[in-house]
């Protein structure tokens, strides 16, 4: 990712469930959070939205009905 005025990303995830159906992981109203992030990094919004603040790297922590999963956001500095 690289840093740029107003840039916002969206980070999704797949719930699977036993019986094999599925559903997206980014909405608010099925629990999703963000966290563990480097909030002098990134600013999270709504629907697991994120803008980059400053270059650096930094872990985020989705999680959704007791369930979790990280990824890692490197933000480089803005292209010319």
């Amino acid at each position: 990712l690289y840093l740029a005025e107003n840039e916002l990303k969206q980070v999704r995830g797949c719930g699977v469930y036993d019986d094999g159906s599925w559903f997206e992981i980014y909405k608010p109203e099925d629990g999703v959070t963000l966290s563990g992030y480097d909030e002098s990094l990134l600013a999270t919004g709504p629907e697991a939205t994120f803008r980059a603040l400053a270059v650096g790297s930094t872990p985020l922590t989705v999680t959704c009905q007791g369930l979790s999963f990280t990824v890692q956001v490197n933000i480089l500095p803005a292209r010319d």
